[in-house]
């Protein structure tokens, strides 16, 4: 999951990928070192990326977040699946810094759930849009499993569900 690791001058940040990490890491003028090492950044940017890191994955980038996991229940509430977090157009379905589902890359589109993800009723779904554009959806009464959400998530959790799915820890 996400690390910070304070070392002198630096800030190694390790964390898993999210469509919004490069564009706020450079932001914050960090300099990515290869997938193994993560970013680096200068010592004084460490409350900007506490905050990236609650932003992105619900966390504040402590070792403590990555031991205490939980697996989350979700069921999307009937007539919300218009939501914006169930519906997106020509990209994946992320929910606090998890992956819910992503469209294969090929010919033929197939959608797939992300890494920890298992949809027990029901399934992610594609649509084809014009001009070669795409639409993910998660219908309403999709059930699915996150494993390993940290258990400091889990008020990002609650604010990003609110009104549109119902969740518990299982």
């Amino acid at each position: 999951m996400t690390l910070l690791t304070v070392t002198g001058s630096h800030i190694a940040l390790q964390a898993p990928y999210h469509p919004e990490l490069s564009a706020q890491a450079r932001r914050l003028g960090g300099r990515f070192r290869g997938k193994e090492a993560g970013w680096l950044f200068d010592a004084d940017q460490e409350n900007a990326l506490r905050g990236l890191c609650h932003t992105l994955w619900g966390v504040d980038g402590t070792a403590g977040a990555l031991i205490d996991t939980v697996t989350l229940r979700v069921t999307v509430r009937p007539k919300f699946h218009e939501a914006t977090l169930w519906r997106t157009f020509g990209s994946d379905i992320w929910m606090c810094g998890r992956q819910i589902a992503s469209r294969r890359p090929g010919g033929r589109p197939v959608v797939v759930p992300g890494r920890g993800v298992k949809f027990t009723v029901g399934r992610p779904r594609i649509e084809d849009g014009p001009t070669g554009s795409f639409m993910l959806l998660v219908d309403d009464g999709c059930v699915f499993t996150v494993r390993d959400m940290p258990r400091m998530a889990l008020t990002a959790v609650s604010r990003t569900l609110a009104d549109i799915a119902e969740w518990e820890v299982t």
